[in-house]
């Protein structure tokens, strides 16, 4: 009799050690029987479910956040005595130069069951996926490029790539966030790569100078051509108006001829001499009929 209320004992401890689980109000319990996946217990507090061997409880938190780091920080930034990790840290860009570096990947569980199903270890597949992600963005990409258009604009396509990857796998997780954290020339080309780009801000100050500078020209040029073109429209004009009043006044010599030829071709006459003889330094009046001896005029100044 002892025998057996000691072996219920026993039966009943295993079953509260094994039987019993508690879930959290942030973890989702994923209950399997046999290895068969039976009930997904999301309500927190106290359950009961079969001893260990015929039931097993998975705990799973779907609102966190985890985090794995993809290649090493740059070697002035590493800790002394703490081992790199085996993760690459320098990728190759598409005009075969190396650059440094390290990616901050957070993800979340998106399918439970994938995501303790799918593989072991998913943290390392996130990290190995990730650099596939990484190799495959730089690798369409310059040098200068992928130092020059900035961290978070390249670190919005490395997650874009890096869900093209995950989704194949099909892992159980979200990609949240992707963001670089060291993205360098390796430390023996660093002052090279720093001489270059201010090469290149030199050049490119030079080349907004120089626009800057056609730009004011070109605008002087058009204000110049402008102005002859407004004053050659208005030496046009005045041509035009000139032309038109002699015009009107030919015509109105006409109608005045036409009626009284010889009145007024003696006041065309007249009017013509009062304005050409003023214009002579020496006169000489003859009268009518009479010869001019025109040698006297030899010896005049």
């Amino acid at each position: 009799m002892k025998w057996l209320i000691g072996l219920l004992s026993l039966a009943a401890l295993a079953y509260a050690a094994t039987g019993i689980y508690t879930v959290g109000t942030d973890q989702l319990a994923l209950v399997r029987r046999f290895g068969r996946v039976v009930t997904e217990q999301s309500e927190p507090g106290l359950h009961f479910g079969l001893p260990w061997g015929l039931d097993r409880v998975d705990l799973v938190k779907p609102s966190e956040t985890k985090t794995v780091t993809v290649g090493a920080a740059a070697s002035a930034d590493r800790v002394i005595g703490v081992a790199p990790t085996d993760t690459l840290a320098q990728f190759l860009t598409g005009d075969q130069n190396l650059v440094n570096v390290q990616a901050t990947v957070q993800f979340a569980i998106a399918d439970p069951k994938q995501f303790l199903f799918a593989a072991e270890n998913p943290d390392r597949i996130v990290v190995r996926a990730a650099e596939a992600a990484i190799t495959a963005t730089l690798a369409n990409q310059s040098i200068d490029s992928v130092l020059t258009i900035g961290k978070d604009a390249l670190a919005t396509v490395i997650q874009i790539e890096l869900k093209q990857h995950l989704k194949m796998y099909e892992l159980g997780i979200e990609v949240r966030s992707v963001s670089l954290t060291d993205l360098s020339p390796p430390p023996q080309v660093a002052d090279a790569f720093t001489k270059a780009a201010s090469a290149r801000s030199e050049r490119e100050r030079l080349i907004l100078e120089s626009r800057s500078y056609a730009n004011e020209k070109l605008a002087q040029a058009h204000s110049e051509s402008q102005e002859a073109l407004d004053k050659s429209r208005a030496a046009h004009d005045r041509a035009i108006d000139l032309a038109r009043s002699e015009a009107d006044r030919f015509r109105s010599l006409l109608y005045e001829y036409e009626k009284a030829p010889g009145i007024t071709s003696t006041r065309m006459y007249l009017e013509t001499m009062a304005e050409i003889i003023p214009k002579f330094r020496s006169k000489l009046i003859i009268d009518s009929g009479k010869g001019v001896d025109v040698t006297i005029m030899r010896n005049e100044p």
